[in-house]
């Protein structure tokens, strides 16, 4: 239904991509491109073999955010009518200090990844794609809150060489409601409300080396894997097709332990939901070069790996139906991705620093093939996306077709972007300020009873970054 598929899509900042915003003074203004620079506090993040060479303690007390997103799934409603989606949002991304303590570096640090906060009512006319609909409206509200806080340990091994960890407390919420009403050309009405609320707690450990060869080149490797300690996911609402009376309402609940649907007469139990997030690791690795104390190119690769958990989702009615349906989690399904980032760091003087960069960040979501899922939605609108074997009693044995199911993840689209920045201070203090942009075209499938179209998406970030040294 495309009131269900509209109301309940991602729940993470970003779920489609692994890259989300960067942290820290100098990180933001270099694209991300810190594994092998990494010698101030966000350095806990990126690698924290790199704060064993911090020249001084060191404290960021003020890292804010200020991000405005927009998304526009291109001619979802029919031929210039295009359904968007934007938000803005201000947040206190980072914070972090060093202190030495003998030949050891000690880190403290919290972080909050960039996330999107959409709050917007929409009201399409004579939607084409939607022929016996004359008018629709959706509320629809998101709201994230993600974060990272724990300690980080560094030592140099020797002048030249160093290893570091930092262990990060994982908490990671969402909750999207919505409220969506469709005016029939009949003159009957369909209403949807439905509540998705996510938790996920859990531990970031972080581990990481750094090397330098010589006076003029440093390269650095971390290796990261969140582990769920706790999760609970749950949906509930009510759906209303046509219903002439409350009896005909059918009522949506699913939680971690089992999920249902039920109306009068009749009633389906299903699996349960995931609350969990994707356990994918992800390598950096990277080197910089000096070719002068004023001038600094930093290259980073980061390798994001795959992850994948499968659940028997089979459902049973009340009749004794039976839909057979085992397959993957789509909320914990992650393609593997590999992303660059570059960046430039040039001093005009010795207090004023500019750093400017590049990076990628493709999608971790499965391309959209659009024949596929053309066959998949005419195959659905037609009831024959389920094999039926006649059991005895007068039920039935169904098997749902792969490729057929609803997917939570209908978006893929592969971004890039660039970072400018600069920073002014002195030996005791600076205040940095860095603007990125990131941009991207795809495709999507937000309806699964519609072919895929086109999807258009950019965002833009303002980090602001005050530090102080002793």
């Amino acid at each position: 239904m495309f009131a269900v598929l509209l109301s309940l899509t991602q729940l993470e900042a970003d779920e489609y991509h692994n890259i989300n915003g960067f942290f820290g003074e100098r990180a933001a203004g270099l694209a991300g491109a810190y594994t092998a620079v990494a010698d101030d506090p966000a350095g806990a993040y990126y690698n924290p073999a790199g704060i064993a060479f911090a020249y001084d303690n060191f404290i960021s007390i003020s890292a804010s955010t200020y991000r405005e997103s927009r998304k526009s799934y291109v001619n979802v409603f029919g031929p210039g009518q295009s359904y968007n989606r934007s938000s803005r949002g201000y947040v206190p991304n980072f914070f972090g200090a060093i202190k030495s303590f003998g030949d050891f570096r000690f880190g403290f640090s919290i972080v909050s990844p960039s996330t999107d906060d959409f709050d917007q009512a929409d009201q399409i006319q004579f939607p084409v794609a939607l022929n016996k609909v004359s008018n629709f409206r959706n509320d629809y509200t998101e709201r994230n809150t993600s974060f990272l806080v724990g300690p980080s340990l560094a030592k140099p091994i020797s002048s030249r060489f160093s290893i570091g960890a930092t262990l990060y407390y994982l908490y990671d919420s969402a909750r999207i409601t919505t409220s969506q009403l469709s005016i029939n050309k009949n003159n009957t009405y369909t209403s949807t409300d439905l509540t998705d609320r996510r938790r996920t707690m859990g531990l970031l450990p972080i581990v990481g080396m750094q090397y330098m060869p010589s006076d003029s080149l440093s390269l650095g490797a971390s290796l990261r894997r969140p582990i769920v300690t706790a999760a609970n996911r749950r949906k509930s609402g009510v759906v209303n097709s046509t219903a002439k009376t409350a009896s005909e309402l059918v009522l949506v609940e699913s939680t971690s332990q089992g999920s249902s649907a039920a109306t009068s007469g009749s009633a389906i139990a299903g699996p349960p939901e995931s609350g969990a997030i994707p356990e994918a690791p992800e390598l950096r690795m990277g080197f910089a070069t000096f070719p002068s104390r004023y001038f600094m190119v930093s290259f980073d690769v980061i390798r994001s790996f795959g992850f994948k958990v499968e659940q028997d989702r089979t459902q049973a009615d009340v009749n004794g139906d039976v839909f057979l349906n085992r397959g993957e989690v789509a909320s914990l399904t992650r393609k593997p991705t590999t992303n660059f980032a570059l960046g430039l760091e040039y001093f005009l003087s010795d207090n004023f620093a500019l750093r400017g960069g590049l990076f990628t960040n493709q999608a971790n979501s499965y391309e959209i093939q659009w024949g596929e899922r053309a066959l998949a939605a005419l195959a659905r609108n037609t009831g024959r996306n389920a094999l039926a074997y006649p059991l005895s009693g007068g039920t039935s044995l169904y098997y749902n077709v792969p490729g057929f199911d609803a997917l939570e993840r209908f978006e893929h689209v592969d971004q890039r972007g660039f970072s400018l920045g600069f920073t002014w201070g002195d030996s005791r203090s600076s205040l940095t300020v860095t603007y990125s942009m990131e941009f991207g075209k795809g495709t999507a499938q937000i309806d699964q009873s519609q072919a895929p179209q086109p999807l258009h998406v950019k965002s833009s970030s303002i980090y602001v970054v005050a530090s102080t040294r002793t």
